[in-house]
């Protein structure tokens, strides 16, 4: 079954600009504790998506592929991005929890 791991946290309706510099730190430990630590299967799972995707990269630019083909390798790189993504916010927040306990509270 195939998972797709999503952060809560909507980027796009964020206006980076209006908060407060005091505030940027507040706003990066609270997205630390909307994505949860990874299992090991949910981390072999999202590196092999992104393994898939940069795979996919590399056929994009090397062969002549059919447009059908073409929307496959496209969704491919998409997914593996997103994989990435969300292992690097998991990621954070397990560097977070490991340096300083008391900032992240489940």
């Amino acid at each position: 079954m195939e998972k797709t791991y999503e952060s809560n946290l909507d980027r796009e309706n964020i206006n980076f600009n209006s908060i407060d510099i005091s505030d940027i730190t507040s706003l990066y430990f609270h997205e630390a504790t909307i994505t949860p630590l990874l299992t090991k299967e949910q981390e072999i799972e999202l590196f092999n998506q992104v393994e898939a995707g940069v795979q996919a990269r590399k056929e994009l630019f090397s062969e002549d592929i059919f447009t059908k083909r073409q929307k496959e390798i496209k969704a491919l790189i998409t997914k593996g991005l997103r994989a990435r993504e969300h292992i690097i916010r998991a990621n954070s927040r397990l560097v977070i929890s490991v340096a300083n306990p008391s900032i992240l509270t489940d």
